[in-house]
């Protein structure tokens, strides 16, 4: 059961035909290529969005010219065109504040931010509407931010207010954010989420970094700004409430962590921070120190505070301090890369790394709050330090509680191979590092003071390792008296952390499970040359299991949850090629009952009970004619012979109007795997499967129901409804079917609409694939099966059946060593399964139907008139039926949660009425 109707919104426009893919791309190693595609198709994507935005490039250019016209110096930017207080509301530069900034850096920094928020804004919104909307931000935004600026002077942060009372407003800040967020609520769902999560972190950071009105005016435009998607729009907010894919989540918290590792640097690239948190950021911008300062008051005592201070400031002079200052953020750089990669050992990286950055800055605060104790005779308040700790700290719990409240999403393990290699690469980097130290040391021993010794270099070790922000906290033995030896105490630590962060990455992203690799590929490798029933493409996706008969003649692929072995349809039979048809078939299916018996044998010793999940009629007909299974049906398939794809006659009238309304609107299909899609392509897939799994009212479900990773399978095809634009319409991907080492045809997997396109995107999609298949040379495509379905309900009338195993099933479990030769012109039992069991099914597909649509589904492939199959499951003990539904909904579903049971019952609530 392998499909879901997925429906989402993103701007229709149109095209028919299919298109086979064109572009090749520059054949580059794993990760690099992802990251050579992306980057040249957002180079590409940028340069085209800037054509097309010409407020936003005038605006820049108007921001240069004024700097070029007025001058460099900020006080007369600040004198010419801004903002102080006391506000006056009729000031003509409450206009011209918005132009330009005070600061160089500053200026740059805004030409980033509109080119990365400000351009896709004004596409979205229209040139018009943009420059309206950046007009009034400005103007509401700043009467707020100077009423808030009284505010917050007088509630007693007067070391925060007292600032912003003398400072100037200077900055396109306000505009450039706020469009991007008002333009969120008209983004698809997941660039709408991760926008509005860039932007409240990134104002937030800037805001308790930095602290500048600039700062202020960001936030301020970006609350306004959300508020007209969220109230006005009426929109849901999206990060609460709303199921995320595991790939979303993951990406999400990565993002969340990074950022928060991010929001010091944000604050350091300003001179002139001076928010609530700005001493965390202190450190980047320390006034150097001459050498010859340096020298002078470490000689006189190189215990006294000030030859300390100056040591301080000296280490993070020159570029080599620059670096290694930024080694933290490199190293949390790429622990939030395994984090969206889903490694557990990169969660438990990024809870230390959250932890030890709390714990240094606590020991800061500490430090610095025992001196100013000293020095004014006073105990230190330890009550005062853990509050204000716990204020400084507050970016970091909040990211502390998301990891912890998010871990499920992070269950990929790395093998100890891997480990074992990055703790001696680990290991190698700071004997490396520490032979440096010691022996450059030691050849220029007389520039340090007092003369450097082995003892007092390895005394020193511990604080040149550290970057020198961890650092300020150890005592130094040795004070340099050179440039050289300034420079070796920055490069030192480089030589340690960089090594240690390139370790730490090809760790994150080795294969998580070489052998479970190596067992997908055997798999693979068999399916192509054997036969397997229309899921066994299935058996080759992640986080299966696998048990392989001697000398390669099939396998099963399987999961256990709950003592059951649920396996993903019948055993795949590989074989050599007869020439005979008739032999073949009858081969086929000696082998596959053979791998059958002989995989329940070993699940047996085991300690596991047989679930044969989603199997054909003749593969359960044999189980329970010859081995005693009692069978259910859960699903009824629907194939497409390719033989009809004419599609004449009033029956598929409906068909052919959804085929000529695409060619009529400019739709048109694309037939191609997911390597050959572009990352535009790719990007809006990924939007289309998000809005999806956010409407629904459970979260996404896996085991036969492919999502966005399974869709990156080489093998698997995927069909889309594209138009004139390049808007994605709809998508279906396509499992090929094995039979004889042969594709005899495909199976529908995955399927997502876009709501707000062409509405019969998805008869059109599968009539096409259809005719595609007939091109190949195919004969059927499966449309897969719709669980908890069927034609016609069960009858009510149905004959009762006892729920003892029939006379034939008694027999044959009485005998277990007869004949396994699947007869299957033997007569059984028109009903296996008890009429309670049957009706139980009905209802059950009646309540699932308000959640997931498995119904409508069905009802939508009849348009086609396909032929259908019944799939069941098979199962040996009537008494285990509960603990194999429950095993088979963990597969399906292994982060249900009582919050999603709630939801679900909500969702069943209101549907009953």
């Amino acid at each position: 059961m392998n499909e879901k109707t997925q429906m989402t919104s993103e701007n229709p426009v149109n095209t028919t035909s299919i298109a086979e893919p064109a572009a090749k791309t520059i054949s580059l190693p794993g990760p690099l290529k992802e990251i050579y595609r992306s980057t040249v198709f957002g180079l590409k994507w940028l340069l085209g969005q800037v054509l097309r935005t010409p407020v936003t490039i005038t605006l820049i250019a108007v921001m240069w010219l004024l700097r070029a016209l007025i001058g460099p110096d900020p006080e007369n930017m600040w004198a010419a065109l801004g903002m102080s207080m006391p506000f006056k509301i009729f000031d003509w530069h409450l206009f011209s504040s918005a132009l330009s900034t005070g600061l160089h850096s500053g200026a740059i920094l805004a030409t980033i931010a509109a080119l990365i928020f400000a351009v896709p804004a004004e596409r979205l919104l229209g040139s018009v509407r943009f420059a309206i909307t950046a007009f009034g931000l400005h103007v509401i935004g700043v009467p707020i931010v100077m009423v808030g600026v009284h505010l917050v002077d007088s509630s007693g942060l007067n070391f925060w207010g007292g600032a912003l009372m003398k400072e100037f407003l200077l900055t396109p800040m306000g505009w450039i954010l706020g469009t991007a967020a008002l333009a969120t609520s008209r983004m698809p769902l997941l660039w709408r989420r991760r926008v509005r999560l860039i932007l409240g972190v990134l104002v937030a950071a800037m805001v308790l970094y930095s602290g500048n009105l600039s700062d202020v005016l960001a936030a301020v435009a970006v609350a306004l700004g959300l508020l007209d998607g969220m109230v006005v729009r009426k929109e849901p907010l999206p990060l609460i409430g709303r199921h995320v894919s595991h790939r979303e989540g993951r990406n999400l918290v990565a993002m969340l962590c990074f950022l928060v590792a991010f929001g010091p640097v944000i604050a350091g690239l300003n001179p002139l921070a001076d928010g609530p948190f700005s001493v965390t950021t202190a450190f980047l911008w320390e006034p150097e120190v001459s050498l010859e300062y340096l020298q002078v008051v470490c000689t006189a005592d190189a215990q006294s505070e000030a030859c300390r201070n100056a040591l301080i400031n000296s280490q993070f002079s020159g570029v080599g301090a620059a670096i290694a200052n930024l080694m933290p953020l490199i190293v949390q750089a790429v622990i939030c890369w395994g984090l969206a990669r889903g490694r557990h050992v990169a969660w438990w990286l990024a809870i230390v790394a959250q932890l030890v950055t709390m714990g240094v800055a606590m020991s800061q605060l500490y430090l610095t709050l025992q001196r100013n104790a000293t020095v004014s005779g006073e105990s230190l308040d330890l009550h005062i330090w853990v509050l204000l700790g716990c204020f400084i700290c507050l970016p970091w719990i909040v990211c502390l509680l998301t990891l912890i409240t998010t871990r499920h999403y992070f269950r990929v393990p790395i093998r100890l191979e891997s480990i074992s290699w990055f703790a001696l690469w680990f290991v190698i980097a700071q004997a490396f590092s520490a032979a440096v130290w010691i022996l450059v040391g030691l050849s220029v021993k007389s520039s340090f003071r007092p003369t450097a010794t082995v003892g007092l270099l390895l005394q020193d070790l511990p604080g040149i390792w550290l970057p020198p922000v961890f650092a300020t906290m150890l005592d130094h033995a040795l004070v340099a008296q050179t440039p050289l030896t300034l420079t070796l105490s920055a490069w030192v630590t480089n030589l340690l952390w960089l090594p240690i962060a390139v370790a730490l990455y090809f760790m994150l992203m080795s294969v998580p499970d070489p052998s479970a690799e190596r067992d997908r590929d055997r798999a693979r490798e068999l399916l192509r040359r054997g036969s397997g029933d229309h899921l066994s493409w299935m058996t080759v996706w992640p986080d299966n299991r696998y048990w392989f008969a001697s000398d390669d003649r099939g396998y099963v692929a399987y999961r256990v949850r709950n003592g059951i072995a649920v396996t993903v349809g019948e055993p795949v039979a590989s074989h050599k090629p007869f020439h005979d048809s008739a032999l073949v078939g009858e081969d086929t299916q000696r082998l596959v009952a053979q791998l059958a018996d002989e995989f329940e044998k070993f699940a047996s010793g085991q300690g596991w009970d047989v679930a044969w999940y989603s199997v054909r009629e003749e593969f359960s007909r044999n189980r329970a004619l010859h081995r005693g299974y009692y069978r259910v049906r859960v699903a009824e398939e629907s194939v497409l012979s390719t033989d009809a794809i004419e599609f004449k006659g009033k029956k598929f009238q409906n068909i052919r109007t959804a085929r000529n309304r695409a060619k009529k609107e400019g739709i048109r299909t694309e037939w191609l795997s997911w390597a050959d899609t572009s990352p535009e392509l790719q990007d809006r897939i990924i939007a289309l499967s998000e809005e999806w799994v956010a409407d629904k009212s459970l979260p996404e479900m896996g085991f036969t129901l492919g999502g966005i990773e399974e869709l990156q399978d080489p093998d698997t095809m995927l069909l889309l409804a594209v138009d004139e634009e390049n808007q994605v319409h709809g998508v279906t991907s396509w499992l090929p079917v094995y039979e004889h080492g042969q594709i005899v045809g495909y199976t529908l997997d995955f399927m997502r609409r876009n709501t707000a396109g062409f509405r019969p995107v998805i008869e059109y999609l599968l009539a096409e694939a259809a005719v595609k298949a007939a091109e190949l040379g195919l004969q059927w495509v499966s449309l897969s099966g719709a669980p908890l379905a069927r034609t016609q309900a069960p009858s009510k009338e149905a004959p009762s059946t006892d729920t003892a195993k029939p006379a034939e099933h008694q027999l044959a479990a009485s005998n277990p060593e007869a004949d396994n030769t699947p007869m299957l012109t033997e007569e059984i039992p028109s009903v296996l399964r008890p009429e309670l069991l049957d009706q139980g099914l009905e209802k059950l597909g009646e309540l699932m139907e308000p959640l997931y649509g498995f119904r409508s589904l069905a009802a939508s492939k009849y348009k086609f008139h396909p032929q259908h199959h019944d799939w069941f499951l098979c199962y040996n003990d009537e008494l285990a039926l509960p603990k194999i539904g429950i095993a088979i909904s963990g597969c399906y579903l292994p982060d249900f949660s009582p919050r999603d049971a709630v939801k679900a019952v909500k969702m069943l609530a209101t549907s009953e009425k």
